[in-house]
């Protein structure tokens, strides 16, 4: 016998907090409107009836229109209010829905009314989906910690540019569940929220933000929006980084290992400590901005070390037994041997830290030193002259279509694009050259220089690039260090190395002769002038046709240029040579940080794993159980198993490339071996370098402009973190599905 559900007999429940139940959307034919995107718990729900009009009841009499708003529910969730909604507003239909058997059958039966509706889209208004979304509230709770030190030191300087309006303590409310204290908080409108989290995250100040909404919502009749003023602008980016701080703090719960890269800055207000974080989430090698810490006193290491042992502290309290690496540029407050901030931290945490110095910075400084030393002040006078007058003109500008790059001589890569630009616009500009004669016009022989340190910058310039990448890998670094090293010497016929004592370096050359020619060397490393010749005949055809009658006609100026080449290449191999990124706790060159990657297991025994485990030990138990550190020997073991016995599975591995991504790597053996990819993957969050550390303060020059006071530590880091708010938000959603029982 089918029940009927009878509308009015409906009684409210004694409970006005219960929890949501799933039976109730089939029940009362709702449908889940928005979910908390951590926790994914129901946040609103809206009446499926709704969506076909309130128009069952005789309307005769009413002194108000009744309204055709879709009604929707949030928390306390009470039932009593949907069955007196359903009562008052579609009892013929609820009836009808109420008297269905099945949840099949009740399916269906919204699907009909949907097919009888005749232009069923042209009865919403043009807003209707975004005003259900601005009715979505957004729902945050945040660890005391946070609040109280990270949230605090990031807001100490908000009495300027009007964010005094935001008060802190206001924002957040204090709740105190059985001796477990943490912060609440709400917005009330998610779409106002996320639509400022974007303006935000492309590089708008916070009053910027606050006028674009205005405009957005009075121009276009964005009404969904609602009015958002500097104070909830400067409101909801505090609450965006709580969030993503929130989110980091889970994270890191649950990693057994993660690093961090430093640098220091002084672009901004004040210096700046800025740091990102790396690590390994289901497989995934993550690349985030941690935090731009303003240091308001001395800019030592000790202070550097103060303060971001109290920031991981609040963000990770057992930091000291995850922090697996720091890696920095090799500035001397950084890496010397006593007081320095990475020593401290070395000291701070478990054996088995390592500490890199920036292996992209190292090659930096060896370009950096050879132009110094080859660019002599001839060349470098007339490449400013040149650049400087080319930029003037106006007219050529045009006629080329584009403007020729500013030069730097303090940055080797300015040189780089500068000489690509003007090889690009050769012709044009030697012909404007001739027809105009200017003070500046360059000779021949600059013109050749410009073509040789085109073809050797090009080179670096190509891995200099990939050094820098988010997910690079400090063996993927050495590989590419390594093979340019390789290109470098095949392109200038570098040999060596060699015992110093073995080589005589000759730079007298008006005593040579064809037995005896003068060699450059450097570091055991060394180039004749037939290397150098040789070199030349293989550049361009320009080149090598003006290198040789230039030869005939000025010897003076055709040995200077192959000096050139001989320093350029010379030094840039030796310099390479010498590029090691691991250092011991004495600040000396090591290398002991082990493979990471199937390719490179393939010959790493297991005695060497033992090895590691042993060192990794205190650290892996921190996030594992001694019965997964178990399974996690076993594992490694079955892999070993796997390549002696299947030679496919070697085969497959094999044709990995060296500089293979780390979650493209593991992504084919991923989920049968989870707790090796796991293990590795805390070792290969070490990063290579600082240089998406540097990335991080260009965000200062591109928000400050010419006002360079108008940038506190506040709105930086808000900016930065709204950058990433939805990677996070994507993180935690990975977080979720992988569930708490997974070792990540």
């Amino acid at each position: 016998e089918t029940k009927v559900m009878d509308v009015a007999s409906l009684t409210a429940p004694n409970r006005t907090n219960a929890q949501f139940k799933l039976a109730w959307l089939d029940k009362y034919g709702l449908i889940v409107s928005a979910r908390d995107p951590r926790t994914s718990e129901i946040l609103s729900v809206k009446c499926r009836f709704c969506e076909f009009g309130r128009g069952d009841r005789n309307d005769e009499g009413r002194k108000r229109k009744r309204t055709e708003r879709v009604k929707y529910f949030g928390r306390p969730w009470r039932t009593d209010n949907m069955q007196r909604h359903l009562k008052n507003q579609h009892s013929e239909r609820f009836k009808e829905y109420s008297q269905l058997d099945s949840s099949s059958k009740r399916s269906k039966y919204f699907q009909k009314l949907e097919a009888t509706r005749p232009f069923a889209s042209l009865n919403r208004t043009r807003n209707d989906p975004l005003a259900a979304f601005a009715k979505v509230q957004v729902i945050l709770d945040i660890s005391k910690e946070i609040v109280e030190v990270i949230i605090a030191e990031l807001s100490r300087d908000c009495s300027t540019n009007g964010e005094e309006s935001a008060n802190r303590d206001k924002m957040f409310t204090l709740v105190d569940e059985g001796g477990c204290k943490h912060y609440e908080a709400s917005w009330p409108n998610r779409l106002q929220f996320e639509m400022v989290v974007s303006y935000i995250a492309v590089g708008v100040s916070f009053r910027q933000c606050s006028r674009i909404a205005v405009v957005t919502k009075e121009n276009k009749g964005f009404s969904p929006m609602g009015n958002i003023s500097m104070g909830k602008v400067v409101q909801i980016v505090r609450y965006t980084c709580a969030l993503n701080y929130e989110v980091l703090r889970g994270i890191l719960a649950n990693v057994w290992a993660f690093s961090i890269a430093m640098d220091g800055g002084t672009k901004a207000t004040v210096p700046y400590l800025d740091c990102r974080l790396r690590f390994v989430v289901g497989g995934k090698l993550f690349n985030l901005h941690l935090v731009a810490l303003p240091m308001y006193e001395s800019h030592t290491g000790e202070n550097m070390f103060l303060l971001i042992s109290q920031f991981l502290s609040a963000l990770c309290p057992n930091w000291r037994s995850k922090l697996i690496s720091v890696s920095t540029d090799g500035a001397s407050n950084m890496t010397g041997r006593y007081r320095d901030v990475v020593t401290r931290l070395d000291q701070a945490c478990l054996d088995g830290f390592y500490s890199i110095w920036c292996g992209a910075h190292q090659l930096d400084l060896v370009v950096q030193a050879i132009f110094v030393r080859m660019l002599d002040s001839s060349f470098v006078s007339s490449l400013q002259a040149v650049t400087g007058h080319l930029r003037r003109q106006q007219s050529l500008c045009r006629e080329l279509g584009s403007q020729c790059p500013k030069f730097v001589d303090t940055r080797w890569l300015s040189i780089e694009k500068l000489v690509r630009w003007l090889i690009k616009n050769q012709t044009t500009l030697v012909a404007y050259m001739n027809d105009n004669q200017p003070a500046c016009k360059p000779t021949l022989s600059w013109w050749i220089m410009v073509y040789l340190v085109y073809d050797f910058t090009e080179m670096i310039n190509e891995v200099f690039t990939r050094l820098q990448g988010l997910t690079t890998l400090v063996s993927t670094q050495e590989t590419l260090l390594k093979q340019l090293e390789n290109q470098l010497r095949r392109e200038g016929h570098v040999k060596g190395p060699v015992v110093p004592n073995e080589l005589v370096a000759h730079t007298d050359w008006s005593s040579c002769d064809s037995s005896h020619l003068p060699v450059y060397s450097k570091g055991g490393f060394y180039m004749g002038i037939m290397e150098a010749e040789e070199h030349i005949r293989n550049r361009m055809l320009f080149v090598r046709e003006n290198m040789d009658s230039m030869k005939r006609e000025n010897f003076e100026e055709y040995r200077k240029i192959l000096l050139s080449v001989q320093v350029m290449y010379v030094d840039v191999v030796a310099g390479i040579n010498k590029i090691t990124v691991e250092r011991d706790r004495s600040n000396r060159r090591t290398t002991t940080l082990p493979p990471v990657l199937p390719k490179q297991l393939l010959t790493f025994s297991r005695a060497q794993f033992n090895d590691l485990l042993i060192l990794q030990k205190r650290r892996i138990l921190e996030s594992m159980s001694e019965e997964q550190l178990g399974e996690l020997e076993q594992e490694y073991k079955q892999f070993k198993d796997q390549t002696y016995q299947e030679r496919g599975f070697v085969e497959m591995i094999e044709r990995m490339p060296d500089s293979t991504a780390f979650d493209d790597a593991w992504q084919t053996i991923r989920m049968k071996y989870p707790l090796l990819c796991a293990f590795f993957g805390g070792i290969a969050s070490v990063f290579p370098g600082t240089s998406t550390v540097e990335s991080d303060f260009s965000i200062i020059g591109w928000e400050k402009g010419d006002s360079p006071a108008s940038l506190t530590n506040f709105s930086l880091e808000g900016i930065l973190q709204c950058k990433q708010f939805d990677v996070l938000q994507q993180i935690q959603a990975l977080m979720n599905e992988l569930g708490p029982q997974n070792p990540l």
